[in-house]
């Protein structure tokens, strides 16, 4: 799903310089959360898209919408953070000394530490400034949040103690985008990853991906929802026969399956 894609990176980059943890924001890192905590030489932050739910009307696999069950229709969006006790935050993200150094080493100044991070997470996300436009797209992907989890995981490797949180979010997707249809959603998108030195080197993948496939309007259409040819006969979505394409018309009627037009026609005839 593309828009699950775009709400990941929109989440990395939105937190990015906004928290203790800096410009340590991960996309995607695999492995446990503990292990990678003793490479990291300050608070991180690991963003991931997890499970989804999504109630697909008929055949239509591009629909992401809800329906009256609990917690349908939403992907699971996990931001976890990391400290460990040896870590210290002495500077905020400018260079600037903060008040005082905070040194993790006890267990009271590590736990508020990651209350003082989710803190920062949210304030990124829901950040208003003409300057936070990756926070401003993230609210255009993320239509709504059913559900907000805040978890708590502790470990001790070799003697390193490690504390996290991971926040997870039920959210609403819009619907993911038709082939040959950007919409001005992605558009915004894809401008704004051009300006992302990382980002920029996919843009034109992900365009490759959105572009005009070459579909017939009444092709787009059916592709757009699964539909059968018969079903599409049946709701009229496909214009007259003479209209499908410049093939001669026998030959178009080939295609769809139809043999002549009452018992006394001979389709070859029509070409």
């Amino acid at each position: 799903m593309l828009n699950r894609l775009a709400l990941r990176l929109c989440t990395v980059r939105a937190l990015r310089g906004k928290t203790f943890a800096g410009q340590n924001v991960l996309d995607s890192e695999h492995g446990a959360i503990d292990e990678l905590a003793t490479e990291q030489p300050k608070p991180f932050i690991i963003v991931y898209t997890d499970d989804a739910s999504y109630s697909v009307l008929r055949r239509d696999l591009f629909g992401t919408g809800g329906s009256d069950r609990v917690d349908s229709g939403t992907q699971k969006l996990v931001i976890e953070i990391g400290i460990t006790q040896r870590m210290v935050i002495d500077k905020d993200e400018d260079g600037t000394p903060i008040a005082e150094a905070v040194s993790l080493r006890t267990n009271s100044s590590m736990e508020l530490t990651l209350d003082l991070i989710e803190r920062q997470v949210k304030m990124a996300l829901m950040d208003t400034r003409d300057e936070a436009q990756w926070a401003e797209m993230w609210r255009r992907f993320a239509i709504e949040i059913k559900d907000q989890d805040s978890q708590r995981g502790a470990s001790a490797r070799d003697g390193l103690r490690f504390a996290g949180r991971q926040i997870s979010l039920s959210v609403e997707l819009p619907k993911d985008p038709l082939p040959g249809a950007i919409g001005l959603l992605w558009q915004s998108f894809l401008g704004l990853a051009e300006s992302d030195a990382d980002l920029a080197q996919v843009v034109p993948a992900l365009r490759k991906e959105l572009s005009d496939p070459g579909l017939n309007d009444y092709q787009a259409i059916r592709g757009s929802y699964g539909l059968t040819k018969d079903e599409a006969k049946a709701l009229q979505i496909e214009p007259d026969i003479g209209h499908l394409s410049d093939a001669p018309i026998a030959q178009v009627m080939r295609e769809m399956g139809v043999t002549g037009i009452g018992s006394d026609v001979d389709p070859e005839a029509l070409s």
